[in-house]
Formats: C-alpha cells, sequence, structure tokens
C-alpha cells in the first residue's frame, strides 16, 4: 500500500474526512509510515482515496492537475467538488455528473 503514497508525508496518507482524524483522536502528524499502515489495514476508512493504478504506477488521492499530468485526464470533465471534498466528472453533452 506505501508505494501508492510515494514520497508524499504520512500525514497525506490518511482520509482527512474519517471522524477519528476530524475529531483529533488520530493525528497524522505524529504517526509513523509503520504505524500508519498498520492502522490502515486495520481500518481501510483511514485510507486517503481513492487508489489507482495504471502500469506499474501507482497515486494516492485525486489532484485534478496531477492525475491529468499522470493519465491525461480531461480537465474539461472535471465539474465543482462535492460537499465531501470528491471532484464531480460529467459526461459529454450532458449536466450529468459522477463522482
Amino acid at each position: 500500500m506505501a508505494k501508492f503514497f510515494g514520497e508524499r508525508p504520512v500525514a497525506e496518507w490518511f482520509n482527512i474526512t474519517n471522524p477519528q482524524v476530524k475529531s483529533r483522536e488520530i493525528d497524522p502528524q505524529n504517526i509513523s509510515a509503520d504505524d500508519a499502515l498498520k492502522m490502515m489495514v486495520a481500518e481501510p476508512l483511514l485510507i486517503g482515496r481513492p487508489l489507482m493504478q495504471v502500469g506499474n504506477q501507482r497515486l494516492a488521492g485525486f489532484e485534478v492537475q496531477e492525475v491529468h499530468n499522470w493519465i491525461g485526464l480531461k480537465l474539461q470533465s472535471v465539474g465543482e467538488r462535492d460537499p465531501k471534498n470528491c471532484p464531480c466528472v460529467k459526461t459529454a453533452g450532458s449536466d450529468q455528473h459522477f463522482t
């Protein structure tokens, strides 16, 4: 799983919308990489998502520009983020959004 996070700081591995993280019951700033991985295996909802893989390359999280640079995401197909901080992807020729 660690391969998805690359060189990112451990604190960025966590799902910031997880209730334990939001309430500061879990403080990602003070957790080692080994402990973070153990916690995430035990509680997958702690993992910052999505986890994506194309070939041997992996990426965690959906930063629009980063995904565009990686796989050529059509930037015009990405709408505003929803309340859960997920980008909405629009279908061609419609106002429908998928998250």
